[in-house]
């Protein structure tokens, strides 16, 4: 069997599992912390081992997984809707074909058209190209995370197209963090590791594996400090990323992604970060990551140096050839100065001269007919001959048939997303505080002005028309702030799905329901009680069920149609301009303002779509 068949899907979970590893004290541990910058981060010992081990081979060529882009290209649309025909395409990457091995490679482009052949072999290789030149654009369509309508070529592993749950195997850490900031570092890790590892494993060998993760990347000091966000402060930039890939590293994944993971580090703690990679790359990993303009202590520890300028190879081979091959060209580097810092800036040189070749063109023709070629085309010669491809099809199988299986189930997704909404609640009191305090206010307010009806007149009966046509009203207004509930964790449900965490249904209904029972449930009792008995209300148990669940639809009908705006739009203001509008025709069509009988008949139908008509009623 492939090592990349998935083992494990559809297991039974538990999920006290993830309750009583959270409630854990983190236990101390010897190894150093690299979050200063006097330790040197190589003394780590990086113990985890990936279950795709490498295969050995009968002439030791190699000793890990490879894997190869062929022809890949990918676009996207320019100028028009998403609906229209024949519009124009923006190419972003032509016709790269490459290989990556064990080691880490470092990935800084490619952009532009031209056909591209690259190989990447044992150790540390870097891509290097100018901000803006399709960096995480490659290393999504690598990992599976590009829509297969816009690419071509085909992407391999082993020789063999990857497996419908290929993203699910492998780690991918983006640019920018993507964590709960209201839990811990050793609960964000627990999190990954409750939805990512098989069943099969036990709660303690679970436990002792978030536990060895966080010991091996220097986290013990900071290991019950929560992840912070933009308003409450939390652990460091460097910890921020040594937990974000220790949530990728939690399942052993054999093809490590990462997406420019020094960005936003400072030298010392970017320094650190790449010698903890370059350690992980030692165990048989295939590390691939992209990198803008490295220092020279992040330079020296690469094996292999790419460039593509245009979307063509413009070198590729070790660091310490590429000065001479720039010096052959006619560049020749100066003393002290950072080589990544003097290729970039030979390669975004132009000229202002019209028909003038730029220096980009004038490398790409000379490493054509170039010894560096030479070596590349026998390499992957040699590559064609130990992984013999599975078809001779140029088809692009980045996405195969098959389904796409899970650690867990769905039952048990959705019980561990729920345990992190409710913990969510919980460490943030003042949005339930507030939405309590909101229902004695109104119910305060409302009370008073209509103390104690009489129900013996005419006007008495209007008054009491009103103060039920006002807490429909109110219910409705009040739950407009749902419609943020899936705008702010729209980038964290996008990383997570993306990488297997979870079925996108599971975190549906947990968010979903982790916010109509604890945000909406108790404010409505609360206004449902109070109001009833200050107004006069029939007497009795079940009138007041009867207002309680009048007012608890209105309520939760309204939070739904709050989830549906927040999922169509990308901001709260734009949100709250929609709902405002619904909400303002579902009253003027309720039946209070206006008699059914006094609409025209051609917007009369409308009465049908009104919530507060059936909240009213």
């Amino acid at each position: 069997m492939s090592p990349w068949r998935f083992r494990g899907a559809s297991l039974p979970g538990r999920y006290e599992m993830f309750l009583d590893m959270t409630s854990e004290e983190t236990t101390a541990h010897t190894s150093p912390d690299v979050s200063r910058g006097d330790v040197d981060p190589s003394a780590l010992q990086i113990n985890m081992s990936t279950e795709a081990a490498s295969a050995p081979t009968a002439n030791g060529l190699y000793e890990s997984h490879v894997m190869s882009a062929h022809d890949v290209s990918y676009w996207t649309p320019e100028g028009c809707c998403n609906g229209c025909t024949g519009r124009r395409k923006k190419t972003i990457l032509q016709n790269i074909t490459c290989v990556f091995k064990k080691g880490v490679n470092i990935i800084l482009g490619p952009t532009g058209s031209g056909k591209t052949t690259c190989v990447f072999k044992k150790g540390v290789n870097i891509i290097l190209g100018p901000t803006g030149s399709g960096k995480t654009t490659f290393l999504d369509l690598m990992a599976d995370r590009k829509v297969s309508s816009q690419c071509s070529g085909e992407v391999l592993m082993d020789g063999k197209c990857r497996s419908a749950d290929f993203k699910n195997r492998v780690g991918y850490v983006t640019q920018d963090d993507v964590m709960m900031g209201t839990l811990t570092v050793k609960e964000n890790i627990t999190f990954s590791a409750s939805l990512r590892l098989p069943s099969s494993l036990s709660r303690e060998a679970k436990r002792n594996k978030v536990q060895d993760v966080i010991s091996e990347l220097g986290l013990e000091k900071c290991a019950d400090t929560k992840i912070g966000d933009g308003i409450s402060r939390g652990v460091s930039g460097g910890e921020r990323k040594r937990c974000n890939i220790g949530m990728e590293m939690i399942i052993s994944p054999p093809v490590l992604f990462l997406d420019e993971p020094t960005t936003g580090l400072d030298s010392s703690t970017a320094n650190s970060v790449m010698k903890l990679l370059k350690r992980m790359s030692k165990t048989g990993r295939v590390v691939i990551l992209s990198i803008h303009q490295p220092r020279y202590s992040i330079y020296e520890l690469v094996d292999s140096t790419t460039m593509l300028a245009g979307g063509r190879l413009l070198y590729q081979g070790p660091p310490t050839e590429a000065i001479d091959f720039f010096s052959s060209q006619g560049f020749v580097c100066p003393a002290y100065n950072n080589p990544a810092d003097f290729f970039l800036d030979v390669i975004t040189e132009s000229s202002s001269e019209t028909g003038v070749e730029t220096n980009a063109e004038r490398l790409i023709k000379g490493f054509k007919t170039s010894q560096w070629q030479t070596k590349m085309d026998e390499e992957l010669e040699n590559i064609r001959k130990f992984y013999p491809r599975a078809s001779d099809s140029t088809e692009y199988c980045a996405f195969t048939s098959g389904t796409v299986g899970y650690a867990t189930s769905c039952f048990y997704q959705f019980a561990i997303i729920s345990h992190r909404c409710l913990h969510d609640v919980v460490k943030n009191p003042e949005i339930t505080a507030a939405m309590i305090v909101k229902a004695f206010i109104l119910s305060a307010f409302v009370g008073s002005l209509f103390f104690q009806l009489d129900d013996q007149d005419r006007k008495a009966i209007q008054d009491r028309t009103g103060v039920l046509f006002f807490l429909s009203l109110t219910q409705q207004f009040i739950n407009i702030s749902a419609v943020s509930v899936f705008i702010s964790e729209r980038q964290l449900f996008r990383h997570e799905v993306s990488n297997g965490y979870y079925k996108v249904s599971a975190y549906f209904i947990a968010k979903v329901l982790c916010d109509l029972i604890p945000l909406r449930l108790l404010p409505v009792a609360i206004v449902t009680v109070l109001t009833h008995f200050a107004i006069g209300l029939r007497p009795g148990f079940h009138h007041v069920l009867l207002l309680f669940i009048g007012l608890y639809a209105v309520s939760v009908t309204s939070a739904c149609i709050c989830f549906l705006v927040g999922c169509m739009v990308t901001k709260d203001e734009m949100g709250h301009i929609i709902l405002s509008m619904v909400i303002a025709l579902s009253n003027l069509y309720a039946g209070f303002l206006i008699n059914f009988s006094s609409m025209p008949v051609a917007l009369s139908w409308i009465q049908y779509l009104s919530i507060a008509k059936y909240g009213f009623q």
